[in-house]
């Protein structure tokens, strides 16, 4: 029995129902408010975003950290500053995107574990500068920190989370490769039913 289409969107939707389950479980139950993982990848973002600044503003910058909340001020010649909450960590785009490429029936391990390493940085990458960015409005152009941090930088992050879900899917475009790809997926569910027995 080979796959279509319509099972192909059928075995995305079961897995990426599983995914949504799991990762809501994992933020209430494991990612709570004072969990160790939002804290070192909160932390870690300020301090990445205050190399960035240091190098590119020099002595100018620093951070404090908050151990109460867990996050940290990343300051600007003791101007102006932007606080780097959880909310700033981009744990929850993190998931979105490790939650796509599990969910979606097409490409190898191989492809998926390229993706996601390469996404994970980009994305990474994008936040980090994002902060430092904010750091520039926030002493430059205060009036505008607030369009730019809720709306500009919000927009930004999804279309590239958009143009990285492209080019993994790209190659799945046409309907031969669509095909083919199906059926290599039917072949490997195949040999684990059959290595499961």
């Amino acid at each position: 029995m080979g796959l279509n289409s319509k099972s192909l969107i059928q075995q995305w939707a079961i897995r990426a129902i599983v995914l949504y389950l799991v990762f809501f479980a994992l933020n209430s139950f494991v990612f709570t408010s004072d969990n160790a993982v939002d804290k070192w990848l909160t932390r870690f973002t300020a301090e990445s975003s205050g190399k960035i600044a240091k190098w590119a503003i020099g002595d100018g910058s620093k951070i404090s950290l908050d151990k109460q909340s867990g996050g940290a001020t990343l300051h600007y010649r003791d101007n102006s500053y932007v606080f780097v909450g959880h909310g700033c960590n981009a744990r929850d785009i993190f998931f979105l995107y490790i939650g796509f490429l599990l969910s979606i029936p097409l490409g190898s391990v191989k492809r998926k574990l390229g993706y996601l390493g390469v996404g994970l940085l980009l994305i990474w990458l994008f936040n980090v500068i994002r902060v430092f960015l904010l750091l520039m409005v926030a002493q430059h152009m205060p009036a505008f920190f607030d369009f730019i941090h809720k709306y500009l930088f919000q927009v930004s992050i999804y279309l590239l989370l958009l143009v990285l879900w492209h080019y993994y899917l790209k190659p799945f475009g046409s309907k031969t490769t669509l095909n083919k790809a199906m059926a290599t997926n039917n072949d490997a569910n195949k040999d684990s039913s059959i290595s499961a027995n």
